[in-house]
């Protein structure tokens, strides 16, 4: 019984060795992934407005953003020039807190605006709340471009600049921590 008993251990603990180091049981690296979403051409009073948003999700939901950084690229023959004043933007939410603790801080180029969502101006503070992602799509941002006029919108009339990136997005294991810590890939994606 004693030899059975200790060949039983010797089988499990070789079983646990060899699942441990075989790469399909290894934790994927953490990632972020952000989506242009729900596209909708609008109108409000004489002006014509497109509206999307932009998704966030995780395959780390245990994460909490505290700062990632995009590029839109847009036709500028529906949309023209955009100076700053024809993007508007609302946070998605995910804000179960004051929306003060995050910026957008905009940046408009000549076919693209960028956006750099984070806690504080151009560095993560560490002692501010940060926003839990989740393993579904859920909304960052609600993005609001005014139209030249009543024109036809095509099928992509915006997407993201890049499809991924490394080391852009950074996050945290708590809302409250200060050690930031960065998605292994940041990905980019249009119309899910």
């Amino acid at each position: 019984m004693k030899k059975n008993l200790l060949s039983l251990i010797i089988m499990l603990s070789v079983a646990l060795l060899f699942a441990q180091n075989d790469p399909k049981n290894i934790l994927v690296d953490k990632t972020l992934t952000l989506y242009v979403n729900n596209p909708v051409k609008v109108q409000e009073e004489s002006k014509y407005y497109l509206k999307f948003d932009i998704m966030v999700e995780s395959n780390a939901p245990e994460t909490f953003l505290a700062e990632t950084a995009f590029s839109i690229k847009y036709d500028t023959s529906i949309f023209g020039s955009l100076p700053l004043n024809k993007i508007n933007y609302t946070f998605g939410e995910l804000f179960t807190f004051s929306q003060s603790n995050y910026t957008a801080i905009l940046f408009t180029g000549t076919d693209n605006f960028s956006f750099n969502f984070c806690d504080s101006p151009f560095s993560p503070n560490p002692n501010a709340i940060k926003v839990q992602t989740h393993s579904a799509p859920v909304p960052l941002l609600h993005i609001t471009i005014e139209l030249l006029d009543n024109v036809t919108i095509p099928a992509s009339p915006v997407s993201f600049s890049v499809s991924e990136l490394s080391n852009v997005s950074k996050y945290t294991l708590s809302e409250n921590d200060s050690t930031f810590q960065y998605y292994f890939k940041t990905y980019y994606k249009s119309y899910e």
